[in-house]
This record gives C-alpha cells, sequence and structure tokens, in this order.
C-alpha cells in the first residue's frame, strides 16, 4: 500500500507550519540498520544516485556544506537512527548527464545547484531523514517535460514498467512498511499515481 503526496517542496513555510499533531502522523517507524544501509548504497545510490535527505548544517553562506557527503560514506549508529526508509522523495529524473560520487545527488559541489531550498526546506521536519530517488532512472534530462512529452517514453512505453518494477525492488530492499511517496512535480506524482496502489 502507498500514500502519494503531490507536494513539490519550494519552501520552509510549507511544512513547518503544518500543526504538531497532524506532523506527527506522517512520522513513521525511524531507523535502518548497517546491513541494508550498504546495500542500498552499493546497488541504488552506486548505481542510480539515490541518497538520503540529511545534509551538514551550512556556515557561513547559504549553500554551504552542501556537497560534504563523509557522515553519508560512513554513518554512524545516531545517524542510522534518523534515517526513514517509511518516507520516500520520489524525483522524476537525474537532470545532468555527469559522473558523481556516492551520495552526491541533492548534495551537489557546484554553485549553481538550487538543491540547497530543499535543504532549509525539511531541516526540522518530519522529512529529515527521508530516503530520496528517481522514479525514472538513468535518463539525463534538465527539462521534465522532455521525459514525457518527446520521444523517451512515449516511444518507450515499456521503460515506464520496468522502472516501476525496479522501484518496487528498491522500496523492498529498504524495508519500507506501508510508505509515504512524497512526489516532487506532477509528472513525478502522475507516473506513480498510475502505477501504484
Amino acid at each position: 500500500n502507498f500514500r502519494i503526496l503531490k507536494k513539490l517542496i519550494k519552501q520552509e513555510s510549507m511544512i513547518k507550519k503544518v500543526p504538531e499533531k497532524k506532523q506527527r502522523k506522517v512520522i513513521l517507524t525511524r531507523g535502518i540498520d548497517i546491513n541494508t544501509y550498504n546495500k542500498i548504497k552499493e546497488t541504488y545510490v552506486k548505481n542510480y544516485t539515490s541518497s538520503w535527505a540529511v545534509w551538514e548544517k551550512p556556515g557561513k553562506g547559504i549553500k554551504s556544506n552542501m556537497g560534504n557527503v563523509s557522515f553519508l560514506k560512513n554513518p554512524t549508529q545516531e545517524l542510522l537512527k534518523i534515517l526513514n526508509p517509511n518516507i520516500i522523495l520520489v524525483s522524476l529524473n537525474v537532470s545532468k548527464d555527469i559522473k558523481l560520487d556516492l551520495f552526491q545527488n541533492w548534495h551537489p559541489t557546484y554553485s549553481t545547484a538550487q538543491d540547497y531550498k530543499l535543504r532549509y526546506a525539511l531541516l526540522d521536519t518530519p522529512l529529515w531523514g527521508s530516503y530520496m530517488t528517481d522514479i525514472i532512472k538513468n535518463y539525463p534530462e534538465m527539462e521534465s517535460s522532455k521525459v514525457v512529452r518527446t520521444s523517451y517514453l512515449r516511444k518507450n512505453p515499456k521503460v515506464e514498467k520496468e522502472n516501476i518494477e525496479e522501484f518496487e525492488k528498491e522500496l523492498n530492499m529498504l524495508g519500507s512498511v506501508n510508505p509515504i511517496l512524497i512526489a516532487q512535480g506532477k509528472t513525478t506524482y502522475d507516473i506513480l499515481k498510475r502505477n501504484l496502489k
């Protein structure tokens, strides 16, 4: 069973203004064991650029420390306890065809990236520690409309089905139980909605 929420998180207030009682409803069982963590790292982080919604806190600048992923490469027990395999932030696809280091997706090192907004939006909310992944894997494209409206998904209908099957395997490996899926963008939401129940 899946709860699919259509939300593109643009600002901190979208989450932080939710009453505390309602926030508690989305705080599901947190924590992941090191064996599961490493399986996900070797399979989906390494091959498909998935990651976790935790960042080092900023220093002097609003984008500072975004690219520091050393704490994800060698997780402490404290970190493992706050990771949440039951809340999944689902994006459409990777935007650039570049070689990324482990966990570097959503944790960019280049100055033009806007992912720092996501860090501020999720900080001190129940969504901090969520798992992050793409629904269409290994297809770099900056404009989401081109993923659907041009040749890729339209001319390759099996691609969507194959990626949904891979996504379900991914959740199974995570050990997700009745996860909340938060689709980042309408295209992602539509794909999830028509394929998952």
